[in-house]
């Protein structure tokens, strides 16, 4: 049984090299604050919200945006769900629903600049 555990553990370590670490995001009343490869930026939750890529928002056919109305300028997050490795999701104070990948929003998350490096 130790076996299998130690070679469980190995496959995970194997695994996770060259993964970019996720990035720590949370939201402080004001912006959402992201920390990852020793940096740390700040976006405003109207500038998130403008690059949602759901159905609703973009026909996923044409990669066109739908007509929608604008955003309430006073927009926040409610809810913020780490989903997977690769993505954040977002439930927002006017009732949408976002789901969006860390190269979406965090500069160099993916890039193969920050691979492996701690937030």
């Amino acid at each position: 049984l130790a076996a299998y555990d130690d070679l469980a553990r190995h496959l995970m370590e194997f695994l996770a090299r060259g993964r970019p670490a996720p990035p720590a995001v949370e939201f402080d009343g004001a912006a959402f604050v992201v920390g990852h490869a020793n940096r740390t930026t700040r976006l405003a939750p109207l500038d998130l919200y403008r690059r949602c890529r759901c159905a609703l928002c973009v026909d996923e056919n044409s990669g066109r945006a739908r007509p929608r109305p604008p955003p309430p300028a006073d927009v926040v997050p409610l809810t913020l769900k780490r989903t997977g490795n690769y993505a954040l999701a977002v439930g927002w104070s006017d009732g949408h629903q976002s789901l969006f990948p860390y190269r979406a929003f965090v500069p160099g998350y993916g890039d193969g600049t920050a691979a492996g490096a701690p937030d």
